[in-house]
This record gives C-alpha cells, sequence and structure tokens, in this order.
C-alpha cells in the first residue's frame, strides 16, 4: 500500500558490497522511474510517469495531519515535495505518505504486475502455499520446499529460484536452508550449507503515525525526543529504543489509526506486532482451479 523507495547512502552501500555499480543508487533510480505511475506533483527527475505502479500523495485531511508538519518545522527538519525524490538523498526530512491506491482500491506489485497475466499456460500462482526451504544440491539450489494443503511438497526449478519474500522472511528461509552464520544455524541445529558471517542482522522497524511521512539520520538532542522515548519505553517494557529516526503516517475512516513515536527499535529488540485482518475482494468472479499436482515431486 505505501509506496517508499531505499535512501540513496543504503543503495550505494549495496553496491559497494556487492560489487556491483547495478545496485548503486543512480541505477536503481532509473529502475523507479520506470516503472512508477506517479500522480503527484511533476517531478522529472525523480519520478515517472506511464509505468505499471500507479503512485500517489495521500494528501492529509484531518487538523493532526497538518499540525504534524508545522510541528516538525518548529523543530528545524526539513519538509519535502515528496518523500521518495530529493529526501532520499539528503540526511531526512517530513513529506507526505505515498500509497498505491487508485480509486480506493489497493493496487499491489502483485496486481499491477502479475494479475493482468494470470491466464497464461506458463504461469501458476500457488496461494496459501508457504516456502519452508530451499532445496540444495551441493552448492546449487535446485528447488523449494513448501508447506501446501496440509502437507509438504517439493517443487524442482528447471533453470532458477528467484527469493522475494521481504526482508525477514527471505533471510528466515535462506537460514532454515543452511545458509547464514556458522554458529547461529549451530544453536539453532540447523545443519550448515554456506557460512555468511554478516547474515544474520538485527531487527529494526518503523512506527505508524498520522499524516506525514518523517526520515533522519541519527538523534536529535531534544526534551521531546526523550519524552517520547519514555512514552514508548513505558507501552514496551524492555524492550530498547533510540530515539526518532523514521516516522511513517497514515489515516483511516478520519480517525487516528495509531499516534506513532518517533523511535527505532534498538538491535533484537521488536515489540510483537499487533494482529491484523484482511478482508479478501469477492467483487470478482473467482477463477477455475487448475490441477497443480505435476508440478509437486
Amino acid at each position: 500500500m505505501y509506496w517508499a523507495r531505499g535512501h540513496k547512502n543504503d543503495w550505494n552501500y549495496f553496491a559497494d558490497e556487492a560489487g556491483d555499480a547495478a545496485w548503486n543508487y543512480d541505477s536503481v533510480l532509473n529502475l523507479y522511474r520506470r516503472i512508477e505511475d506517479w500522480h503527484g506533483e511533476a517531478d522529472p527527475k525523480y519520478r515517472g510517469t506511464g509505468g505499471p505502479m500507479f503512485v500517489q500523495p495521500l494528501l492529509p485531511t484531518s487538523p493532526m495531519g497538518r499540525a504534524m508538519f508545522v510541528g516538525v518545522l518548529s523543530l528545524g527538519i526539513p519538509t519535502f515535495e515528496n518523500r521518495n525524490g530529493r529526501m532520499m538523498e539528503g540526511d531526512g526530512g517530513c513529506s507526505l505518505v505515498e500509497r498505491g491506491i487508485r480509486d480506493g482500491r489497493r493496487l499491489s506489485v502483485f496486481r499491477s504486475y502479475t494479475f493482468p497475466y494470470m491466464d497464461r499456460p506458463n504461469l501458476t500462482v500457488l496461494t496459501q502455499a508457504m516456502v519452508t526451504r530451499l532445496i540444495i544440491e551441493g552448492k546449487r539450489t535446485t528447488g523449494v520446499e513448501i508447506a501446501y494443503d496440509g502437507k509438504i511438497l517439493r517443487v524442482g526449478a528447471g533453470f532458477e529460484v528467484v527469493l522475494s519474500l521481504g526482508a525477514i522472511n527471505t533471510p528466515k528461509v535462506l537460514m532454515l536452508s543452511g545458509i547464514g552464520d556458522q554458529a547461529e544455524l549451530q544453536r539453532l541445529g540447523i545443519l550448515l550449507v554456506q557460512h555468511l558471517a554478516k547474515f544474520s542482522g538485527s531487527c529494526s522497524s518503523s512506527e505508524l503515525c498520522l499524516g506525514a511521512s518523517t526520515a533522519r539520520a541519527g538523534c536529535p538532542e531534544r526534551a521531546g525526543s526523550l519524552a517520547v522515548e519514555e512514552q514508548f519505553q513505558s507501552r514496551h517494557s524492555g524492550h530498547a529504543v533510540r530515539p526518532w529516526r523514521r516516522c511513517v503516517c497514515q489515516r483511516r475512516n478520519s480517525e487516528v489509526q495509531s499516534t506513532g513515536e518517533f523511535v527505532q527499535h534498538g538491535p533484537r529488540h521488536c515489540p510483537p506486532q499487533e494482529p491484523r485482518s484482511y478482508q479478501t475482494d469477492r467483487s470478482r468472479p473467482s477463477r477455475p482451479r487448475r490441477d497443480r499436482s505435476q508440478f509437486f515431486s
């Protein structure tokens, strides 16, 4: 739903670590412009139009959203015309959030890229299938193991396997497959396939609040930040936090969904996430189920 790119420093760091310039900020910026269909104020240097991904800014309609901008300006935090342009090249700031929602309907990457081609015979999409680990022979991945319909099944790969499970589940599946820090895998009783010393990283996440999006490297020495930290500590006792780094904000049904905090969780101290419920769109006719047994071994 929310459209957020990585910061310039992060992409350049990825490129340096991989030794591949295709990961640097300038290269990725070109890709973002190509895939976007930006419906905000024109910004041709940073934003693209005509791509498959519909993106627009979420205008603040509540007094709290407008008050947030006044508040951040009073703290000396700069504001930007959009969060994925110049803001991703500087030390941080505040801007409106951006969402992939059109006429009240969420346009996910799947719906924008994959759904139009669901009737192709060479495309099979399995829902309710959880990838549990990679199937590795020697040093080569030959398929994946999945939990599907109450059974553990194997799907072989004729060409390649692409893991795109998000920032949490991608490293999780790799570790369950024996790829990660050797000491950590041994502690968990997982057979080592490939040692990666820097792999088992820490966990950090952003907080939700209303009206705008802020990001800043560093920690301002202000009493307000300390008060926010104390408030957060009182609600999440035992979780180490650092005063704000990034805050993503939203509204829901004209009411505050979450007041939010300008904090970032410390390493390995992420509080449990609140359970969320989702409604399935039943307005479209369902597609006939195909026999998928041929894909399993």
